[in-house]
């Protein structure tokens, strides 16, 4: 679903420093040229051919197939309302800009 890799376990540090995020992440793409390609799978065969949703189709010894995650809130509406996740690198800007305002802080993981 992403471009890049991201240390999860790392982004904690980028907390109060965006710019940290670099040390956190590498490009798929740079590392694994025209072997990594990202895009919804729309079918599979047994004959090692795939096709994306795009309609370009890739044929393959072996596949890794990502299906990402979702935060999980257990149906608390304020959670899920008020709330901020750190699970992207994108998250971090949005955190940042909330700590610099933010009267309480509470860190649930």
């Amino acid at each position: 679903m992403r471009a890049k890799f991201t240390y999860i376990p790392g982004l904690h540090r980028a907390l109060c420093d965006t710019a940290r995020l670099r040390s956190l992440q590498f490009d798929y793409a740079e590392v694994f040229g025209e072997d990594f390609v990202l895009g919804k799978i729309h079918h599979i065969n047994h004959h090692h051919e795939l096709r994306l949703e795009n309609g370009k189709h890739r044929s393959f010894r072996f596949a890794i197939i990502a299906t990402g995650s979702r935060s999980n809130f257990f149906g608390n509406k304020n959670i899920e309302k008020y709330g901020l996740t750190v699970r992207h690198a994108e998250d971090i800007p949005v955190l940042n800009n909330a700590l610099e305002t933010a009267q309480s802080v509470t860190v649930v993981g």
